[in-house]
């Protein structure tokens, strides 16, 4: 959990080196410089704002709200994100260099450099609910310093800047797709002539459409559908891929007799921060292969499942139709107390709607993966209070103690996944 911790927030100069500065800078080489400096001041909000524009609407308020909530929970204290403590960065001698790989994408090689990194254990802002928790188990809350240094020219490191509104930043996916072309030694796709964006009229035919394309396992419309600005790279470098992932999908659905087909969908629309999010409430998925067919309904908070694989879901639930009230009353091997213990997890998610966060962009409507998760994880997190994680709460209980780990029987002793 330290670990997780010290990624999520100090460590993301060492782990990622992935950003840049708010408006950008006036050269790929100065996004590149802006970047190292927001890492030599310990500022995660000045490494975000030098990101592509795009990508830092997405992931800035992802990383404050989390930082909101670890210390709501005091997983974490206060952390000031423009200056976060517990680390000691240093970046000296950097020495950069850009090579245009088409107009508005350039790649900035990192040609010299030292980078310093040392903890000072004192400052780092473990939380007493983190700190009990781990004591609880034997753990010791207190860390080593530590320092290190990296020589930047030895790293083989370079940067994707790209250029917005005549402006210049980094960008995490088309870095990360730029590193992904190169291992597969394949020529670079040209900006604007990828799979192109198609959105949808409405946020709720959006989602219809994306579950059109994936039962027809039309990759190319999957991607069509996301959204142009935070997706840009993977719709740019689709076309690297996708006639061959195209066709393995095709084989696949006739070498296995694979087919799914949906019905009766109803979706449920709410606003959320940046788009609007899109929930399933009832419809039937019906899945067939070369050994058989299962469907799926959805209606009313409840799962029920027939079919001729509809078998393997009774043997593990004791039956075709489960239902979100039904949580604790699942198998035959649990004790009273870990029934009661699972229906106590059970409520603090029973607020979960899981769905699809769908944006809006030049009038027509996207899913946007990004915010989807997002949105499911900071739903998880609303549904936990500090008492839950403190002694005696039932997540305490699970993080310290062998909550379900006392079965009385197996299904199947040898097989470790029904155990």
């Amino acid at each position: 959990m330290v670990t997780v911790f010290v990624l999520i927030t100090g460590g993301f100069a060492v782990v990622n080196l992935t950003s840049g500065g708010q408006g950008g800078s006036s050269s790929p080489e100065g996004a590149v410089e802006d970047f190292f400096d927001s890492v030599a001041n310990e500022d995660l909000i000045g490494v975000l704002e030098v990101l592509d524009p795009a990508e830092r609407d997405t992931m800035m308020p992802f990383v404050q709200n989390l930082e909101s909530e670890l210390s709501r929970l005091a997983i974490t204290e206060d952390v000031d994100l423009n200056d976060v403590p517990g680390f000691d960065i240093q970046v000296d001698g950097l020495d950069v260099s850009s090579t245009e790989l088409q107009p508005g994408m350039a790649e900035v090689d990192v040609n010299g450099g030292q980078l310093s990194f040392s903890t000072q254990p004192d400052s780092i802002p473990i939380g007493d609910v983190l700190q009990n928790i781990i004591e609880a188990n034997g753990g010791d809350t207190q860390i080593e310093a530590t320092h290190d240094n990296v020589n930047l020219d030895e790293e083989d490191l370079f940067f994707v800047a790209t250029e917005t509104d005549g402006r210049w930043h980094v960008s995490v996916f088309f870095t990360i797709a730029e590193y992904a072309r190169r291992d597969e030694g394949l020529d670079l796709p040209t900006l604007g002539q990828g799979v192109q964006p198609q959105g949808a009229p409405t946020a709720e035919d959006a989602v219809r459409q994306m579950v059109d394309a994936a039962t027809n396992l039309d990759l190319e419309r999957m991607i069509a559908l996301l959204p142009p600005n935070e997706m840009r790279a993977l719709q740019t470098y689709a076309p690297l891929f996708l006639e061959d992932a195209q066709q393995s999908l095709d084989e696949y659905r006739t070498d296995e007799g694979f087919d799914i087909r949906v019905d009766g969908l109803e979706l449920e629309s709410t606003a959320v921060d940046g788009g609007t999010r899109v929930v399933p409430t009832a419809g039937t998925a019906t899945i067939g292969t070369d050994q058989g067919d299962v469907t799926v309904s959805l209606s009313e908070n409840c799962i029920e499942v027939s079919g001729d694989l509809a078998t393997d879901f009774e043997d593990e639930f004791g039956g075709t139709r489960v239902c979100a009230d039904d949580l604790g009353d699942l198998g035959g091997d649990l004790t009273p107390q870990e029934e009661a213990d699972l229906r106590e997890l059970g409520q603090l998610f029973s607020g979960l709607r899981p769905g699809l966060v769908v944006v809006q962009r030049d009038g027509a409507f996207y899913i946007d993966p990004l915010r989807s998760t997002s949105d499911l994880v900071f739903q998880v997190f609303s549904g936990i209070k500090r008492e839950d994680l403190e002694e005696g709460g039932v997540l305490f209980r699970l993080f310290t103690d062998d909550m379900f780990n006392d079965f009385e029987t197996c299904a199947n002793p040898d097989d470790s996944y029904d155990c």
